[in-house]
């Protein structure tokens, strides 16, 4: 006979479909759609505690780019959920201490981690605007939220979506962020989803030497 779990084991929680950036990789689903309160979610995540379920995937959107991203974490930690904080936003040195305040660095059931992600898909300014789709130059912000988390025991993990407009951008990234304390880097090639997909975007075959001989520097570094 089939047999199914009691509850979830893992809840996706898409706090906001909205991000800081319109990068032209994206996964994500970004339809305009109504967003549910805090309030409303704190009795979600309150029905979720009480339930046993502590892992949970905030997902889609950046967390941040709502107003009330901070205190939706703090949430998260009120209730012992244990997540990856993956973002692309400028994050003041003030909200890394309101988490650490709320939790984050406590261990889950004394042995888990949380670790925190920072998305950063380029070096070089002009890249970075490009595939990001954004004004304005990023990486002294980039800069500033590694350090804060880092001034306060953090190490972020850093990672880059790799594509045909960034291929030649891990040497570059990593040239960055180890000096200033990274170690752990996270390389992934660029995917199909459901959502959205550009062909275009994929890393040719040409590309292929470049992004091996970047490779092998880093490691022999």
């Amino acid at each position: 006979a089939r047999t199914r779990l009691d509850t979830p084991i893992n809840i996706y929680t898409i706090f906001t479909h909205r991000c800081v950036t319109n990068c032209a990789y994206c996964y994500a689903d970004r339809r305009k759609v109504c967003e549910m309160p805090l309030a409303r979610w704190r009795e979600i995540l309150q029905e979720m505690e009480q339930l046993g379920i502590w892992l949970t995937s905030p997902d889609n959107g950046d967390t941040f780019a709502r107003k009330d991203g901070i205190d939706f974490l703090e949430c998260l930690l009120e209730h012992n959920m244990h997540f990856l904080l993956s973002t692309k936003a400028h994050v003041p040195k003030e909200y890394v201490k309101r988490l650490i305040e709320a939790g984050f660095t406590k261990k889950i059931r004394g042995v888990i981690q949380r670790q925190v992600q920072l998305s950063i898909d380029a070096a070089d300014e002009d890249v970075a605007r490009r595939i990001l789709n954004v004004p304005r130059a990023r990486t002294e912000r980039n800069l500033e939220t590694f350090g804060n988390f880092l001034a306060f025991g953090i190490m972020p993990k850093i990672k880059a979506v790799i594509t045909g407009l960034n291929y030649d951008q891990p040497k570059p990234i990593v040239d960055i962020f180890y000096p200033r304390g990274a170690r752990v880097f996270h390389f992934v090639r660029y995917r199909r989803s459901f959502h959205r997909h550009t062909d275009e975007l994929f890393v040719e075959a040409k590309c292929y030497d470049i992004l091996n001989r970047q490779f092998d520097e880093i490691r022999s570094e």
